[in-house]
């Protein structure tokens, strides 16, 4: 009896999802407050016109209505150097305690959705897909191929700032009571913000090659869309 009752909690333990144990990085677990307030579900369970970004289809069965909110976050990332040794070709970064002086990010989301017959729909929905800001400043010394330099790799300002939009405009019909198809015009932007990093070039297969490194770092901010 005790062995079987063993092997079926071991069983279960490899049935839990290894997510439990993971974070999301930059991007966010849910798209809108109420798929967030499901812990990132709602593809089958419409409840506002942020669906679309999980399953446009979702949009027929709203009717009329607008939604607009935000996701705040307070991270509390940093790191810790413990020095190193220092050589030709060997970036060591400041010692000590850094913590990122960015102490706010969110995420916007608006949607909006029209009610075209009994059968079909129209809107549009805007969220953010991903948004992380790393910010340090210190005046520690970091080495740079054996060259001390204030600053995390060398700069006082170390920063690094990316974000990630989409907008959604979507057309849903119904085919039945419970079924419904939807498809989504897609446009995506994005912004990319690095300072102080430029000491990495000489980690580059371009600098190896003794060619000139130029984009790395302290272009200003770059969009695509």
């Amino acid at each position: 009896m005790k062995k079987g009752l063993l092997c079926a909690l071991s069983f279960l333990f490899f049935l839990l999802p290894s997510a439990v144990f993971a974070a999301n990085g930059t991007f966010d677990f849910g798209y809108g407050e109420a798929s967030r307030g499901l812990g990132g579900s709602g593809s089958a369970l419409p409840q506002d016109t942020i669906v679309a970004a999980l399953n446009p289809a979702g949009m027929v069965f709203l009717g009329h209505r607008w939604d607009a909110g935000s996701v705040f976050y307070f991270p509390t990332t940093g790191y810790t150097g413990t020095g190193g040794t220092a050589g030709l070709g060997v970036i060591l970064i400041a010692n000590g305690r850094q913590t990122n002086t960015r102490s706010l990010i969110y995420l916007p989301d608006f949607g909006i959705n029209w009610v075209i017959d009994s059968k079909s729909t129209i809107g549009f929905t805007f969220y953010g897909l991903a948004g992380f800001s790393t910010e340090y400043e210190t005046n520690n010394p970091a080495n740079i191929s054996t060259v001390p330099m204030p600053g995390v790799f060398g700069k006082p300002h170390v920063l690094t700032d990316l974000k990630q939009v989409i907008g959604a405009l979507t057309y849903a019909r119904k085919f039945g009571k419970h079924i419904a198809w939807g498809a989504s015009f897609l446009l995506a932007g994005q912004t990319l913000k690095v300072e102080g990093l430029g000491a990495l070039a000489a980690l580059t297969s371009s600098f190896a090659q003794g060619l000139p490194v130029t984009n790395l770092s302290d272009r200003g901010t770059n969009y695509s869309v």
